[in-house]
């Protein structure tokens, strides 16, 4: 009897002991699972019959409703294994929450055009929160790549999205599809080619109502390909956008070359949108070659209409110094009765740095609404700050008149040597970088800017009387004393013209040199010599250079930017309102 019980209580503990192991097990691989696995494994371990949607067939009358994260998950398992869902609609019932979880992108199961997602997801005005994506070798977002696709109503709040081709908060890559009233709060978007707060490549998209308040990257450190970064999408082709908002920070650091934009940052039609996040393509460590374009709507060929930019905007890039040494360069004056007479251009005697030094930090294009317009640019303003690269040339001439040499010696065998002009001088020769358009290739029309761009033209300016008589000779021709003779003259923006008549005598009338500098047209620094019984002047442009640097808006102060609705900008499209967009204009039809 005692055996029997002993056996049947061994038996009971047994059995309890290995209960309580199985339901340790089974909570153990529940918590490993539920924090480990990707929404993908999870769903290969349950039959993909066995999961369903809220509701609905999925016609645009009874869409599939979506309510919880697996029902969310199970697009991204059925789409990613061959079902683009086309003529498919969905819709979100509330708000969801990915947290714990590594979310793999629905559609696009390589970095090209596999299993895109072809359907419509409606989000109903509700938000996704808690999304990480880091994915490689396909386009990174909550959806991966979409075509011929509807996304409208979704807001993305809170995560990170990575990717290492394509990466946006609404999908990596779209084509051929629509993207309409969806945000970007706090989802930080990181790639190392195309980056965007909604999408990250868009082709042939439309983007209605749009907005971004996250961070958006491009970083290629070892990547070959260029880096684009926009607010709203990073690459565009035949993409168009209207109404769309970006206050997030945008950058691209590529070290190729970099296109960020507010809006788009390469390429784009834009219209009715405005930007007040900071803007900076390349990095100041960007190799030489990179060509960098910023703008607060379009970073490269943009074609932009009624918008707006608020945000500062950086084009960077490394700047480059070359130097041109002025030495021993002798050039023919003129001939009289079979005399040669001549100019020479000497160093190391009086200035001992006649130089032109050129500084160029070009390749760097910025805007305050486009870096680059590829069509007309019109109805917009910028009250952000702009820098990009410019092209500087300051340097020390000296010219030295030469007279009377039957032949130039290589010893410094001169008749009669003696200077007759320096000139100093420093100017700004192109800019890279304006309020509007850093560079356009269409018109720029009734546009204003709050910041007064200078050429930046000035210099010094001052000739003066020296005499070098070698083998002890006396100057065979002197120069007269001008009034300004010894005074240095600052010039800017405008000539300086200045005569000196000679006493001696070369062909039986009175001889002319005249030294002319021209600021008015572009830097022009030349040297006019007259001889013997004519009126005509030889003329040796030493350096000449012609400004390419057409900086095309209206400047207005801030004050008066804001008193532009209806006094410049279209007043059926801008409002003004003291409570919004801190006085400035803003835009009737969007929501702020």
């Amino acid at each position: 009897m005692y055996s029997k019980l002993k056996n049947k209580n061994f038996f009971k503990l047994y059995f309890f002991v290995s209960l309580s192991i199985v339901f340790f097990t089974i909570c153990f691989c529940y918590v490993f699972l539920h924090n480990n696995l990707t929404w993908q494994d999870y769903l290969s371990i349950n039959a993909i019959e066995n999961l369903s949607y809220e509701s609905g067939s999925g016609t645009v009358d009874d869409p599939y409703i979506i309510a919880t994260p697996t029902q969310l998950a199970t697009i991204a398992s059925v789409c990613n294994n061959g079902n683009n869902f086309e003529n498919t609609y969905f819709k979100l019932k509330n708000n969801i929450s990915l947290s714990g979880y590594s979310w793999i992108p629905i559609g696009g199961t390589d970095r090209y055009t596999a299993n895109p997602f072809s359907g419509n997801f409606d989000g109903c005005g509700y938000t996704i929160f808690n999304i990480n994506v880091n994915v490689s070798n396909r386009s990174a977002g909550l959806f991966g790549y979409i075509s011929n696709s509807n996304i409208s109503n979704l807001v993305l709040a809170s995560g990170q999205i990575t990717g290492d081709i394509n990466a946006g908060g609404i999908a990596g890559k779209a084509s051929n599809s629509t993207i309409e009233n969806c945000a970007n709060l706090s989802v930080n978007i990181f790639s190392k080619k195309n980056s965007g707060g909604i999408i990250g490549e868009g082709n042939s998209t439309s983007f209605n109502a749009c907005k971004n308040s996250s961070t958006i990257i491009t970083n290629s450190s070892g990547f070959t390909n260029t880096g684009t970064a926009g607010g709203i999408c990073g690459y565009s082709s035949l993409s168009t956008f209207s109404l769309c908002y970006n206050s997030g920070n945008v950058g691209s650091a590529s070290n190729t070359s970099n296109y960020v934009g507010g809006i788009s940052g390469y390429y784009g039609t834009v219209t009715k949108s405005y930007n007040s996040g900071t803007i900076v393509s390349g990095s100041t460590n960007s190799l030489g070659s990179s060509v960098n374009y910023a703008g607060g709507i379009v970073g490269y060929n943009g074609l932009v209409s009624s918008s707006g930019n608020s945000g500062s905007i950086t084009a960077r890039a490394l700047t480059k110094t070359s130097e041109s040494t002025i030495n021993d360069s002798i050039i023919k004056a003129f001939e009289v009765y079979k005399t040669n007479y001549y100019i020479k251009i000497e160093k190391n005697w009086k200035e001992p740095n006649a130089n032109v030094v050129t500084t160029t930090s070009s390749n760097a294009y910025a805007g305050g609404i486009c870096g680059s317009a590829i069509g007309n640019v019109v109805d917009c303003y910028n009250i952000g700050s702009v820098s990009g690269g410019k092209k500087t040339v300051s340097g020390k001439l000296t010219f030295v008149y030469i007279n009377n040499i039957s032949e130039i010696g290589v010893n410094d065998n001169w008749f009669s040597t003696f200077e007759a002009t320096k000139v100093e001088f420093s100017y700004t020769e192109k800019y890279y970088y304006s309020p509007i358009c850093g560079q356009t290739y269409g018109s720029i029309e009734n546009c204003y800017g709050n910041l007064n761009y200078d050429r930046n033209v000035d210099g010094l300016f001052s000739n003066y009387f020296d005499v070098k008589a070698p083998s002890n000779r006396e100057p065979y021709y002197r120069f007269e004393y001008g009034n300004e003779w010894n005074t240095p003259t600052h010039f800017n923006n405008y000539g300086k013209y200045s005569t000196f008549f000679g006493t001696g005598n070369f062909g039986g009338s009175k001889e002319t040199l005249q030294t002319n500098i021209d600021t008015r047209n572009g830097l022009s620094i030349s040297i006019k010599c007259r001889v013997g019984n004519t009126n005509d002047y030889v003329t040796f442009n030493l350096y000449s250079r012609t400004f390419n640097n057409e900086i095309i808006f209206i400047n207005r102060s801030n004050e008066e930017i804001k008193n532009l609705v209806g006094n410049g900008l279209n007043s059926n499209v801008w409002y003004v309102d003291k409570n919004i967009n801190n006085g400035y204009p803003f835009l009737k039809e969007m929501v702020w």
